[in-house]
């Protein structure tokens, strides 16, 4: 599996299905899709639904199953995740290798060894400084937006 390959997986299942189409939907309903709107909202809203992604396979191995409510099995699973690319990628030929011998296995064992790599690899740390550019990136996108056009950088946020 490459970046690429990874990288469509996620614009395709997660970014658009998820995150753009919603609010596309929404703003037909407002009639509020214009052409400038739509690719405003989808140029953001791609790049959240990367982040939603790449987060969700960091939760899966690093979470905390009390705190995200679910037992990560992406490794068991022998699942595409943003973690098992850099990691094969950051690895030299025997650490690819074990991560083919290793990766997809329903055993504690192979579990423990794709964990203590991604630990020597520093995925983990990958991650932390992935997100903390992510987020730069996307709060600059939202807040630099142009919102004459009438789509509002507020309906990228949460709010309680």
């Amino acid at each position: 599996m490459t970046a690429e390959q990874y990288a469509f997986i996620v614009n395709n299942k997660t970014a658009f299905y998820s995150f753009y189409l919603p609010v596309a939907l929404g703003l037909h309903y407002i009639r509020g899709a214009s052409e400038e709107n739509l690719e405003r909202a989808r140029n953001i809203l791609l790049h959240v639904g990367e982040y939603f992604q790449i987060q969700d396979d960091y939760l899966d191995v690093f979470g905390n199953p009390k705190t995200t409510g679910k037992i990560g099995t992406d490794i068991q699973d022998n699942k595409c995740t943003w973690l098992l690319i850099r990691a094969f990628h950051s690895g030299n030929a025997d650490k690819r290798q074990m991560l083919l011998d290793s990766y997809g296995k329903r055993d504690p064992a192979h579990e423990g060894r794709v964990l203590r790599l991604f630990d020597q690899l520093q995925i983990e740390k990958m991650y932390r400084e992935f997100e903390e550019k992510k987020l730069e990136e996307l709060y600059k996108q939202i807040n630099d937006m142009d919102q004459r056009s009438g789509l509002g950088s507020s309906i990228f946020f949460i709010h309680s």
